[in-house]
């Protein structure tokens, strides 16, 4: 079994796509949101439901509880991040159903320094300019 490095980056994303939806939710304005992210964090939060085990789907129920939590958010990147690494299915399917949705993995953008006085910028986009 090999194991995604981009897991923890991915369970973030995860939790980070279904948390608009989730808010909107809980105040009863999901509508409010565009129709397009809407389907597709709702979409991805029924997918979920349906593919977690039970404890990473313990934490998705904590988080829709109360979205607004930073302690379920962690705890549901957590428990996504195990099952995410335990299940390589899990990582194709999330990938090849919300990978729009989703920044994947080969997208994201790492930075390691060590020193001092070190800066550093990440841009995602086109047709940027950065004057220093």
């Amino acid at each position: 079994m090999s194991i995604d490095p981009n897991a923890a980056i991915i369970a973030t994303q995860v939790a980070n796509a279904i948390s608009p939806f989730l808010l909107e939710a809980t105040k009863g304005a999901a509508s409010k949101l565009g129709e397009e992210a809407a389907t597709g964090a709702a979409g991805l939060f029924r997918w979920l439901k349906e593919k977690l085990g039970s404890r990473a789907r313990m934490a998705l129920e904590e988080f829709r509880k109360d979205p607004e939590s930073k302690g379920s958010q962690t705890a549901l990147s957590e428990e996504l991040e195990k099952a995410l690494r335990e299940d390589a299915a899990l990582m194709e399917g999330l990938r090849k159903q919300f990978g729009p949705l989703l920044l994947a993995g080969e997208k994201a953008q790492n930075i390691v320094q060590s020193g001092d006085f070190n800066s550093a910028v990440n841009i995602q986009g086109s047709g940027n300019t950065v004057d220093q």
